[in-house]
This record gives structure tokens, sequence and C-alpha cells, in this order.
């Protein structure tokens, strides 16, 4: 549902790129140092290193790739699914870490719009019913702790 609901947002041919850890675990379920999410209109797929492909697997609600060659790998899916733009998150991407990926992913064109970071945030800002069970059921535990 939370990547569907980011997939309704996507301008056509724009693709989002996650790479905060944070909004990594918020689009999978999976909980990782190094990856990557790409979101595109049609799929969403969590590039992660060797040492969590196998709990990917298991874990993540989208198509789980071995990271190799990041950039090739996220060339080739925008290729897959006509894609000629990226949206990246400005608020948690360093300028030398966009610089970068503007290089590497040349021709597509990388989005220095805060979309993606705007839609992120209010789409965490709203939980489920599961969110506030867990959220009250934390409380509750805080509170029988220090009563």
């Amino acid at each position: 549902m939370r990547i569907e609901n980011l997939q309704k947002v996507l301008p056509e041919h724009t693709a989002a790129l996650v790479t905060s850890g944070d909004n990594r675990f918020y689009l999978t379920h999976m909980r990782s140092s190094a990856g990557v999410v790409l979101v595109t209109r049609e799929q969403a797929y969590l590039i992660i290193d060797f040492r969590y492909i196998e709990k990917a697997k298991k874990t993540a609600c989208c198509e789980v790739l071995l990271m190799e060659n990041t950039s090739e790998q996220l060339k080739e899916l925008a290729k897959k699914h006509g894609v000629t733009d990226l949206l990246v998150e400005v608020d948690e991407m360093s300028v030398e870490t966009f610089g970068g990926y503007k290089k590497s992913l040349a021709p597509l064109t990388l989005s220095d719009s805060p979309l993606l970071s705007d839609t992120l945030r209010r789409l965490r800002s709203i939980k489920s019913p599961e969110e506030l069970k867990l959220i009250c059921d934390a409380q509750k535990l805080t509170d029988d702790t220090f009563t």
C-alpha cells in the first residue's frame, strides 16, 4: 500500500530513487545499511547487497535484486519502464552524492524538486491502524514500566 501511494503521485516517465535507510524501510519493510529502492509507476525494486539478499527476498514487499553495478542496474530498469526522470530525496542527499548520481545515471535527468521528500514525509505522517496499535502498545508498555 505504501509503494502504491507513492506510485500514484509519480508523473509520467518519472521514477523515485529512495536512498535513505528510514524511507527504504518504510517502503519495503526491510531494514539494511545499504541499498536503494527504485519506484516506477508500474513496479518497485529493492536493490540490495549480498549481506541482506536472503532476508530481503523473504521480507520486502517488492522485487528484490542483488546489488552489482547500481548505476547500470538503475539505468536498465529506467529504460525497461520508459523512465527519463528520477526524483531523489533532496532532504536526505548531499550535494556531492546528488552530483555523483547525476553523472553516473546520465542520460537520466535527476530532479532536485522536493516532490519526493515532501510526498514521503506526508505519507509517513498518516498512520495505518496497525501503526496506531503499535504506538499505543509502546505507550502502554512505557506507562506500565514507569508507574
